[in-house]
């Protein structure tokens, strides 16, 4: 095999790698609002009238006393692989909050 054949075989071998390994995504969203707090992914649900209800639905466990509630729900989430991309506020008291990860 001549040399700019194999360079170009190359070239194309690494492209269609690269574009086979590009991440699929699956996405969540949580819902913060006067009515509660509820969490919706493909594998997972939590709704509950309050951060302790809610947190306790989500993960199994009591709501740590220390630090504020959204740092513990947060954690919660971020520790099952999501991560936050954006937040919507135009809801007025309710905000949404929309997480991706790669599967």
């Amino acid at each position: 095999m001549n040399r700019p054949l194999l360079l170009v075989t190359l070239f194309f071998s690494l492209l269609v790698g690269s574009a086979a390994a590009q991440p699929t995504w699956e996405y969540a969203l949580l819902i913060i609002g006067p009515d509660g707090y509820t969490f919706q992914a493909p594998d997972a649900a939590a709704d509950g009238a309050n951060a302790d209800d809610f947190y306790f639905n989500l993960t199994g466990e009591e709501l740590p006393l220390e630090g504020a509630p959204a740092v513990s729900i947060f954690s919660a989430v971020g520790g099952s692989g999501w991560e936050l991309v954006t937040v919507d506020t135009s809801g007025g008291e309710t905000a949404t909050y929309y997480f991706k990860r790669s599967y």
